[in-house]
């Protein structure tokens, strides 16, 4: 009902401003002449399921439409939409000074190959934690994963917890005690004995949020902690509590995943410390760097916000990895002008446009065939694509079901464009299979 009367009252022009996620992008106006993307960047605009969309994109087309303009903002901007500016595409609109004429906070990186380690902290990150606390500051912890470990593991036979409909390992979460499965969320109790060899020798390996709550009420027992993310924050009204908290503790840690780091201002933060930035610096997925950059300044960009100065503290076991040197020496536009370069060589997007065929099946072969099929009718099609697969997915079974991958690459949006034209006519006269789902993702966000 509410979004109704917000609905109407856009396509009334009762509502001058209208402020939304990415299903605003479609609301009807009496007369619009604006639109500001905030954060363009952030993936979280590609409607991953159902209708797939990228708001972003379809603000950038509905503006070019209607011949009004549209602002792109960020202060991390995708490779996309550098590189559009760099081609002079976009106007490039550069803000270097921080508002209210706050200083740039100070980095430094904790060796943690080095640097003695306890329970997931540092003693160096623990110290200068005590150093901002005892100035009645406030402390920011990054960490994103949640739960209590990611991993349950038995130390007799090497037994890890699975999810039965996934194959994903269950994450120990300790309150209520219980393992979850994060992509089908599943919930199973936490068992006392190990399901293979049942011995009683279980133990949770690796860190989460709840994990380093703990960790940080032995501590620092005397400070508040304040955790953030999903589980503390599914109920109504959660997120205001923790933030109106927040505002009113004058001495406090704050503990939390990206959810804490996008967008907030804490004026009383003065030393940000990442727990862990190394998953991006090494996956398969070709984007990560690129998502670890944005997402380690977005995140030290809530320390030293007003008047005091700022510290990040960065903890890593490759702290002379190029890419990390190059982001905190040189800063962002460097950044992405290396991954530019990577991403040219390589011919991967934007120097190259992604399709990619998801089928789902609760036989793997079904899945792999019906693939298959579309692989050949593509190949005969043209010549001027590449195509790779069908492969499974990383995560190759989910709610039961085994996703396998087709990846269509082209060096021009045109020749992709028609090649999909001319194929979904074909395959949408194949027979129908009630044993397989598929979908049709263009420039998807996530290709493993």
């Amino acid at each position: 009902q509410q979004r109704l009367q917000a609905w109407l009252a856009a396509r009334s022009g009762e509502a001058k401003i209208v402020i939304g996620t990415r299903s605003a992008v479609f609301t009807p106006f009496a007369q619009l002449g604006l639109i500001i993307v905030d954060e363009e960047h952030d993936i979280s605009f590609k409607q991953q399921d159902r209708f797939r969309y990228h708001a972003r994109d379809l603000a950038i087309k509905r503006a070019s439409m209607n011949h009004f303009p549209i602002v792109l903002g960020s202060a991390t901007p995708s490779l996309e939409s550098f590189l559009n500016a760099k081609r002079q595409r976009y106007e490039y609109l550069s803000l270097p000074n921080r508002a209210g004429a706050a200083q740039l906070p100070h980095y430094h990186l904790i060796d943690l190959r080095r640097s003695s380690s306890e329970e997931g902290l540092s003693e160096t990150l623990l110290q200068a934690m005590q150093t901002h606390l005892q100035q009645d500051n406030q402390v920011m912890l990054f960490l994103n994963r949640r739960g209590f470990a990611p991993v349950l593991y038995c130390t007799q036979c090497n037994w890890i917890a699975k999810c039965r409909r996934c194959e994903a390992r269950m994450v120990y979460h300790y309150s209520p005690p219980r393992l979850q499965c994060h992509h089908c969320d599943a919930k199973v109790t936490m068992p006392v004995r190990c399901g293979q060899c049942h011995a009683t020798a279980l133990q949770p390996i690796g860190w989460g949020t709840q994990r380093l709550e703990q960790v940080l009420m032995k501590h620092f027992p005397a400070v508040p902690i304040i955790r953030v993310d999903r589980d503390n924050t599914r109920k109504k009204g959660a997120i205001q509590d923790l933030l109106e908290r927040i505002h009113t503790e004058k001495k406090a840690i704050l503990l939390g995943t990206q959810m804490l780091a996008k967008g907030h201002h804490f004026p009383q933060v003065t030393l940000v410390g990442v727990v862990e930035a190394d998953a991006g610096l090494f996956s398969v997925d070709f984007r990560a760097a690129e998502q670890m950059g944005q997402l380690l300044l977005q995140v030290a960009g809530r320390a030293g916000r007003a008047e005091k100065p700022g510290t990040v503290m960065i903890q890593t076991r490759h702290p002379e990895h190029p890419l990390l040197q190059l982001l905190l020496q040189q800063g962002y536009q460097s950044f992405s002008q290396a991954l530019l370069s990577e991403r040219e060589q390589s011919i991967l997007p934007p120097f190259s446009y992604f399709a990619l065929f998801r089928a789902e099946s609760y036989k793997e072969q079904s899945a792999n065939d019906f693939l298959a099929v579309i692989k050949n009718i593509c190949a005969a099609a043209t010549n001027t694509v590449t195509l790779l697969g069908p492969t499974p997915a990383l995560l190759a079974k989910r709610k039961g079901l085994y996703c396998q991958h087709l990846l269509v690459k082209a060096d021009k949006r045109s020749t992709l464009q028609e090649l999909l034209k001319t194929i979904l006519q074909q395959i949408e006269k194949l027979a129908p299979s009630s044993s397989v789902k598929w979908v049709l993702d263009v420039d998807p966000v996530e290709v493993v």
